[in-house]
């Protein structure tokens, strides 16, 4: 008896076997053939990235142009804040008047052009007929725009080799200021290089000697620039000391 249950279970086990043969999973071809990005977005760091899905092919245009506006929206964000943590390194750096300078300058300075993103990969649902377009910006091919961008900045600072150096050090401070929003887009484009290269970029440029120059002298001049106020009548000597308290807010030396 217990070789005969043996033996039907060996029996039961074989023909289980013999059953699952040639039996197929149904599987969704849409789940086959659908890529990732589509569904769980882009992972690919190498970039920024935006997935866009519309209804119909018609919409392709429409799909790029949204994904393009994402993509510079995040860049954008991320320029802003290599801004304003410069800002506060300024602000940290200088003092007085040079700082506010300086500061306000950065802030009201123009962003640099930027490239357009790209369409990577586009894919058609088959059931759906829905359109994903994956459109990206690459980080290496922005550092090979930043420096295509820092050679003209710098060429462009040749144009303030001279600055007067005549009168007093205010005088000679304001002759370099028209230098300085050329001086400060030429330190943001380096910060930007090195911030989306892999590692920090060695560079080296035709007028980093005339940088260092201006941006001493710049400095030197405001720092030593020293202001004295006398009133000329006793009826406008009562408004002195609001004047000065002001004028020392904005970091004048006194």
């Amino acid at each position: 008896m217990k070789l005969k249950l043996v033996s039907i279970f060996i029996v039961t086990i074989a023909l289980a076997g013999c059953g699952g043969e040639g039996v197929k999973q149904d599987v969704d071809p849409v789940v086959q053939v659908t890529p990732d990005w589509t569904t769980k977005g882009v992972s690919d760091t190498s970039g920024y990235n935006s997935v866009i899905t519309v209804a119909t092919k018609e919409d392709l245009n429409k799909a790029s142009s949204i994904g393009s506006a994402e993509v510079l929206a995040i860049l954008k964000a991320d320029l802003n804040n290599l801004r304003q943590e410069k800002i506060q390194q300024i602000n940290s750096q200088h003092t007085g008047i040079e700082k506010a300078i300086r500061s306000k300058a950065l802030a009201e300075l123009p962003f640099v052009r930027l490239p357009e993103p790209i369409v990577v990969e586009t894919f058609e649902n088959p059931i759906t007929g829905k359109i994903s377009v994956w459109t990206q910006l690459n980080k290496a091919d922005l550092v090979t725009h930043f420096k295509g961008l820092l050679s003209s900045t710098d060429a462009h600072l040749a144009n303030y080799i001279h600055p007067s150096t005549k009168g007093d050090n205010l005088t000679q401070a304001i002759a370099i200021l028209p230098a300085l929003p050329t001086l400060l887009s030429r330190q943001e484009l380096i910060d930007y290089i090195n911030y989306f290269s892999k590692e920090e970029q060695n560079i080296e440029l035709k007028n980093d000697q005339l940088a260092n120059l201006l941006n001493l002298n710049l400095t030197n001049r405001l720092s030593s620039t020293i202001i004295a106020l006398s009133a000329s009548a006793n009826e406008s000597e009562q408004f002195e000391p609001k004047l000065q308290a002001e004028m020392e807010k904005q970091g004048f030396n006194f």
